[in-house]
């Protein structure tokens, strides 16, 4: 099904190749609203991702339940903000180990990247009005599956038997991820050509790319095919 989207998103590829290179070099973490005990990126991850020469912003306290301290992640190279609109504001790149809130996403900038989970007992057509109106990527890491059809995230959660071997494999898993936006210059082939962008992507450039999130928000959707391979 091809939606409204498609036009749009064709003529911008020209100026999105050129503001690529040097776009998505600001990374920020958000804070879980529930300390869990763990979280999604180590200081020791943040450090390699900052070798990388990255902005990464931190929300303060973002590894406290996880046995962090804001200094360990100012170690790594990291810089702390006092909350979330102030990392929203300086980043490209946004991750948070839970899904957006409502708020969050009102205080997103035109044409940024998030990264989180994604709850679909908790989708709603107004998010992703908000996603829409200001040309949002979305992706959702526990969309992600193994080589059996297994969500890898689920598997985590699953398998290691401690909050911080929890840390320590999502920090695994989530990095290469992040790397890989990081050094996309043009996002519409890194896509197409990385399997867990593929898989997780649910929005790009505003445009939904899957059925069920249309079919619960009743808002259009343009099909993975027919977006990147037409």
């Amino acid at each position: 099904m091809m939606s409204e989207f498609l036009p749009r998103i064709a003529l911008q590829e020209q100026e999105e190749e050129i503001l690529l290179a040097g776009k998505y070099r600001a990374v920020g973490l958000l804070k879980d609203t529930v300390p869990k005990g763990y979280v999604c990126l180590t200081p020791g991850k943040t450090a390699d991702i900052k070798k990388e020469n990255v902005d990464i912003w931190i929300e303060r306290s973002f590894g406290q339940s996880a046995g962090f301290t804001d200094l360990d992640y100012a170690d790594a190279g990291a810089d702390i903000l006092e909350n979330a609109a102030a990392v929203i504001q300086a980043s490209h790149i946004i991750v948070k180990m839970e899904a957006f809130t409502l708020k969050e996403l009102q205080l997103l900038k035109s044409k940024q990247i998030i990264v989180s989970s994604m709850d679909m007992m908790q989708v709603f057509q107004e998010h992703f009005t908000i996603l829409k109106e200001k040309n949002i990527t979305a992706f959702a890491i526990d969309f992600i599956e193994d080589l059996e059809g297994n969500s890898i995230l689920n598997n985590i959660f699953y398998r290691e038997e401690d909050k911080n071997a929890i840390t320590v494999a999502l920090s695994n898993f989530l990095s290469p991820i992040l790397l890989t936006l990081i050094g996309s210059g043009n996002l519409r082939s890194t896509i197409q050509t990385n399997p867990s962008l593929f898989q997780s992507l649910y929005c790009y450039q505003g445009a939904i790319t899957r059925k069920e999130i249309s079919e619960k928000t009743g808002l259009p959707w343009t099909d993975f095919l027919s977006l990147f391979w037409n």
